[in-house]
């Protein structure tokens, strides 16, 4: 399973892919570092009650193609369990594909021979769940949206505003890593837990250093108004 995985985040475009089952359990996933564990669970857990609803008004499926503001997010059925592959909105789906279909008739194979192992080594209680569960997780989302070590990183409502707006701006550039980068860039900046308006100047220019485009940088400081 391990092997499909990584020749799909190899592929030009995707920023991570993930296998979950019915119950919102992440089974293997293979994506860039920042995307945690409990991040994925949380998107897996919200994916499978869209499957659920989806499967109530429309029957059994077999892909679904969502698009979002800053890329897309292709799912195949794979009977008990479920590929998810995060890609850039910019991402050749024809040719993402056909590596897809050649992934998914692997991982069915994989499922039909260990799928009982691997549900229950996915729904048995990890290290990482009792730490996020107890407030010490590695990372977390808060209602601020940004939490790391332990660290719950406050703000107000202007600020959180910008950093909307930021993020919108950002992923011009650098599509679904937008939100990543803002995120790192915010905790590193958060050393006492606060993010502040004063320091918004700063945290664009960090951003900037983002975008290899010297115009896209332009337009990224324009649209902040810098």
């Amino acid at each position: 399973m391990e092997a499909s995985l990584t020749s799909l985040f190899e592929l030009e475009g995707v920023r991570g892919t993930f296998v979950f089952d019915q119950k919102g359990n992440i089974i293997r996933a293979k994506t860039h570092p920042i995307y945690d564990q409990d991040l994925l669970r949380k998107a897996a857990g919200a994916l499978e009650k869209s499957i659920d609803s989806l499967q109530a008004h429309h029957g059994d499926w077999d892909q679904i193609l969502i698009h979002y503001s800053e890329g897309k997010l292709i799912m195949r059925n794979l009977g008990p369990m479920a590929l998810a592959v995060i890609a850039d909105s910019s991402i050749n789906l024809a040719f993402v594909n056909v590596a897809v279909n050649v992934a998914v008739k692997k991982l069915v194979q994989i499922i039909e021979t260990k799928g009982a192992e691997l549900l229950a080594a996915a729904s048995a209680p990890s290290v990482e769940a009792s730490l996020t569960s107890s407030g010490l997780g590695s990372s977390g989302l808060t209602s601020s949206g940004l939490g790391a070590s332990g660290l719950q990183v406050t703000m107000d409502q202007e600020t959180t505003a910008f950093l909307q707006r930021a993020t919108k701006a950002l992923a011009k550039s650098v599509g679904p890593m937008a939100k990543v980068f803002i995120k790192e860039v915010v905790r590193g900046m958060a050393k006492s837990g606060k993010f502040g308006r004063e320091q918004i100047p700063q945290l664009v220019k960090m951003l900037e250093e983002k975008i290899e485009v010297w115009e896209d940088r332009e337009r990224f400081r324009r649209d902040l108004g810098f």
